[in-house]
């Protein structure tokens, strides 16, 4: 909870213009997260023979698609009022409401309606082929899968390197087949994750945590502030996303070893962090048009962005309330 807390702040920020290097940051932790917890969930029940391809697909893209669909209302809306053309716009919106429009490199449409719906596009594509991805890590053993991680890298530097930079957006930091280095690595922290919390640092930083409330708080704070320092003042293609591994990494290590129930307020915004991803965009961009139409003015940066995380999360917390729980039960009941 505490990780996703975390990162879902980096790229609010990010995106309220507050931060400069925060939303690729926290894009690349995001995709690690979510790789390394469907690795950690199904590496074992994609083994057995009698594993439902069908019904694991169900479970987990009814996870997304619901609140994806009611956020793309107050979108679609916004588009009919400013400007929407019938057959153009009708195709971006049947792609955005399919999620596949991080599969095509035009910004109009990977950043159509509500524009960080890219990021469950790619999600997605990632839950579609995670079980044949598991199955080939549990047949390779350590070593074969430092090589797959190895060769995938490479070929991305490759692609990267050769790509015009005008490209490397869409193609890159955008498209799921080149993110898809971002999921094998994901899935390999997953596999070697017995290990590395069996050694002595992170049995050391367990117990160093465990003693003292405030000592997890400040590690994390500390990578965060080196890490944000590094990348703003290093001349680095921030599009190349195994430049976050390691403290993306190093923050879901500590989150996994050090998490304290005492931190109620980063546990309790975690538990509402994918609702606050989904609409703060949309409350920023509904900020910024009634202030354009006149109906407040504020010149202050410090107070739009208070403003904006407020409205998010109020917001956030109805949506999880009386949507996502409820679309949860339900679906719980007839599984």
């Amino acid at each position: 909870m505490e990780y996703r807390a975390v990162f879902i702040l980096l790229i609010f920020l990010f995106h309220a213009g507050a931060l400069p290097i925060g939303g690729t940051f926290g894009v690349a932790a995001f995709f690690i997260l979510s790789d390394f917890c469907t690795a950690q969930a199904y590496r074992e029940r994609v083994a057995d023979k009698l594993f439902d391809y069908k019904g694991y697909l169900k479970r987990r893209l009814l996870k997304y698609y619901p609140l994806h669909w009611l956020l793309l209302i107050p979108a679609f809306v916004s588009e009919l009022l400013t400007g929407f053309t019938l057959v153009k716009s009708s195709l971006i919106l049947l792609v955005n409401f399919l999620l596949l429009q991080s599969f095509i490199p035009i910004k109009e449409v990977f950043f159509s309606y509500n524009s960080v719906s890219w990021y469950l596009s790619d999600t997605v594509f990632f839950v579609m082929i995670a079980p044949f991805i598991l199955l080939k890590f549990n047949k390779l053993k350590g070593e074969g899968q430092i090589l797959l991680l190895a060769i995938c890298m490479a070929v991305l530097a490759v692609c990267y390197t050769i790509c015009p930079i005008e490209w490397r957006h869409p193609l890159f930091y955008i498209n799921p087949v080149s993110r898809l280095v971002d999921f094998i690595f994901g899935v390999f922290i997953a596999y070697q994750y017995e290990k590395i919390v069996n050694s002595k640092l992170m049995k050391g930083m367990m117990k160093a945590c465990n003693s003292a409330v405030f000592i997890y708080p400040t590690i994390l704070l500390g990578i965060l502030l080196l890490g944000i320092a590094f990348y703003n003042n290093i001349s680095l293609p921030t599009y190349f996303s195994p430049i976050f591994w390691i403290p993306c990494t190093a923050i879901l290590l500590i989150c996994s070893v050090c998490s304290m129930e005492r931190i109620t307020i980063m546990q309790k915004f975690g538990a509402i962090s994918f609702e606050f991803f989904m609409v703060h965009q949309l409350c920023m961009n509904f900020i910024t048009k009634i202030q354009q139409a006149g109906y407040f003015v504020i010149d202050n940066k410090i107070a739009i962005v208070v403003i904006d995380f407020v409205f998010a999360l109020l917001l956030a917390i109805i949506l999880h309330r009386f949507f996502t729980i409820p679309i949860q039960n339900k679906l719980s009941a007839k599984a």
